[in-house]
């Protein structure tokens, strides 16, 4: 079994919104609850833990009873960044989970994460020790120093993007959680990883598995609650 570790902790400034963006309401359920509902129904998924920016857990906690999202077994109150608000989420799983539970580690404005993104980030974890659902990038990607012109072109055949849910046992995030806590490394958990030299295992992400981050984002989500999911064969990618 694996337990979910939704971070909420983001106030959403570039969304535009006054109200943070995974709180935005989309046909009448926040955009948090479409994310939810994603490890709700999982089968494999035993508890949901959200880390909230602080004077939002009653909120966290009335939707989850009104949409009736029952595998809520806390709500974290956030840090002073992302990898803060991880860290508090993760002391408190010390207190509820064994050591050797694998946790998903997802955004709350990630709400298109998959059974099969879920279930693969789980499979490369126990496999491997650690999973980043990742999509390659088919873009151009150019570097630039001050924003108006090019300095350099990437190399996007060894370009990857990350996703969520990141994954990793209980016992492994605690000390590697500690570690980039003392060093002031790294804010996510293959961020961490990387930081200290150690290895990321890629599992399959989604073009569908998107952060909501900016106005466009959200209006991209609403046309896409409207539109059914598009299944096709696709070649099968070499991970851990």
């Amino acid at each position: 079994m694996s337990t979910a570790l939704i971070i909420a902790g983001g106030a959403g400034k570039r969304s535009g919104q006054e109200v943070p963006k995974q709180f935005l309401t989309v046909n009448e359920k926040p955009i948090i609850i479409y994310t939810l509902e994603a490890f709700q129904h999982h089968p494999d998924v035993s508890n949901i833990v959200v880390v909230v920016i602080d004077g939002w857990q009653t909120v966290v906690e009335t939707y989850a009873r009104q949409f009736g999202i029952s595998k809520l077994s806390g709500v974290v109150v956030g840090g002073s960044d992302r990898f803060n608000s991880m860290y508090n989420g993760i002391k408190y799983l010390q207190t509820c989970c064994p050591p050797d539970e694998v946790i998903l580690c997802h955004d709350a404005n990630r709400p298109f994460v998959s059974k099969k993104i879920i279930d693969d980030a789980v499979e490369v974890c126990c496999r491997c020790g650690n999973a980043l659902p990742a999509m390659k990038t088919f873009n151009s990607i150019y570097v630039s120093k001050d924003g108006k012109v090019v300095d350099d072109a990437a190399d996007r055949e060894i370009l990857y993007r990350g996703q969520a849910p990141e994954a990793m046992r209980l016992g492994d995030l605690i000390e590697l959680s500690a570690r980039a806590d003392a060093a002031g490394k790294g804010n996510t958990i293959a961020g961490m990883l990387n930081a200290f030299g150690e290895k990321v295992y890629l599992s399959p992400g989604s073009e569908r598995n998107f952060k909501i981050t900016t106005p466009d984002d959200i209006d991209m989500f609403k046309a896409m609650i409207a539109l059914p999911e598009t299944t096709k064969v696709v070649a099968k990618q070499q991970y851990c």
